[in-house]
This record gives C-alpha cells, sequence and structure tokens, in this order.
C-alpha cells in the first residue's frame, strides 16, 4: 500500500501530528493526495497549534491576534472597551480565549504558528545571553542552558505580555494627545505581580539590543557618516560596544 492510497482520515492524522505550519506547508506541496486529505478534514491546522503552543500560552497567542484586529478599527481608542475586555478575559477566563481560535482564519492561525516559533527562539537566545552573564567569569560556559518547562513558559510568556503590550498601547507613544496616564495600560500591568512585570522588562530590553544592532548593521552596510550612526548607536550598550 502507497501513502497515496491512504484514507484521508489517516493522512489527516499524520498531519496533525507535525510540530508546525512549516512542516504542514511543505508536507500539502509534496502531494496531490495530502493537500485534497488537508482540505476534506477540517481542524488539522488546529492540532498542529495546540501541539505547538501549550495550553498555558495558548490564550497569549490568540490575544495577540485579536489585539491586532480590533486595533485596526479603533486606532485611537487606547482605553476602549475592546482593550478592556481583551485584557479582563485574558487573566480571568483565559480558557475563552483559546477557543476562539477556532473562529479564526488559516491565516491567522498560520501567523499564531510564525509568532510562536519567533518567540521561541527568543526565548533560548534570551536564556543563552543571560546564562552568560551570570557566569561570565568562567572558561567554560554553556551557551545554551538546558531550561526546564517552568523556566521556557516563564520567559515565553513575557515575549508573548510583551508583544500584546506593543500591539495594544504602542499608539499611545505615537500620539502625545493620548494620555500617558492611561488606566488600560496601568491596569494591564497592575495584573501581574511585581517579579512578573520585571521579567517582561528584561525581555523589552533584549528586544531592543537585538533590534538595535539590527538597525546599526543596516546602516553600516552603506557608507554614512559619523553622525548618521549616532542615533542608532544610542539605543542600547550592547549596539554600541560593536564599534569598539
Amino acid at each position: 500500500m502507497s501513502f497515496t492510497t491512504l484514507p484521508c482520515e489517516l493522512v489527516a492524522s499524520i498531519l496533525g501530528s507535525l510540530d508546525d505550519f512549516q512542516s504542514l506547508t511543505a508536507a500539502l506541496l509534496s502531494c496531490r493526495h495530502i493537500y485534497d486529505s488537508f482540505n476534506q478534514i477540517r481542524g488539522i491546522d488546529i492540532a498542529i497549534l495546540r501541539q505547538q503552543i501549550t495550553p498555558a500560552l495558548l490564550p497569549y497567542a490568540v490575544a495577540v491576534i485579536e489585539a491586532s484586529r480590533f486595533r485596526l478599527h479603533h486606532p485611537r481608542e487606547i482605553e476602549s472597551e475592546a482593550v478592556r475586555d481583551l485584557v479582563d478575559t485574558l487573566y480571568d477566563k483565559p480558557s475563552l480565549l483559546g477557543s476562539r481560535m477556532q473562529a479564526m482564519s488559516v491565516v491567522h492561525r498560520q501567523e499564531m504558528s510564525k509568532r510562536h516559533q519567533a518567540i521561541v527562539e527568543f526565548t533560548s537566545s534570551f536564556a543563552a545571553e543571560s546564562w552568560g552573564r551570570l557566569h561570565s567569569d568562567q572558561l567554560q560556559v554553556t551557551t545554551q542552558p538546558n531550561l526546564s518547562v517552568e523556566e521556557r513558559y516563564n520567559f515565553c510568556r513575557a515575549f508573548y505580555r510583551l508583544e500584546l503590550f506593543y500591539t495594544l498601547f504602542r499608539n499611545m507613544y505615537k500620539d502625545r494627545r493620548e494620555p500617558l496616564g492611561n488606566t488600560a495600560h496601568v491596569k494591564f500591568f497592575s495584573r501581574n505581580p511585581p517579579w512578573e512585570n520585571e521579567q517582561i522588562g528584561s525581555v523589552a530590553e533584549f528586544w531592543e539590543s537585538r533590534f538595535a544592532e539590527g538597525k546599526f548593521l543596516a546602516i553600516d552596510k552603506e557608507p554614512r557618516s559619523d553622525l548618521a550612526l549616532k542615533p542608532v548607536l544610542m539605543l542600547s550598550p550592547t549596539t554600541s560596544s560593536l564599534v569598539n
């Protein structure tokens, strides 16, 4: 029996066990029978997401998607009811957010998968960099520490919270007509204990340093004056060290 003669239900079950959407895309392009099975059996992409994203992080992944969608309709309403409802649901009834994934389009689910993969990679880089700084006085340092399940969850959650914050409140900094003492903004952080807000601050600094490095490298490829580099170099001590 060849793979192309397998029942669609069995093919769908195999596809549902894939690690991410990238693997799914490669499989769909490899065989017409696989593509037809995917179209006939619903829920394959949902099964992949539930396997890729842990139940504890799934509400955060959905929240970021929803925030990006309604923010387009209310770009200036930072204190809108939609923002408050989303934050309240995330912290008070997270399971409700997880269930909303089924009503999303395939495009949004694919976006969730790509974002989660990026956050996992950022988490590994953040952990390695933090571990290296803690043990900078030692000759031999493990560059990729083995994180526990709880540690990995805490780091990923901090990155998701930071992404959600930027998605919800970025206009608050772009448009100074919005009050900086925004109650929804304050409430967002008041939901977390202080040490979890410290985690968000730490990953924010890490993110800023990475993006600053990227800006510096992009500028460095073109002939510019020293004055053109100064605004970029001021963003992060990590970036400044590259030119020393």
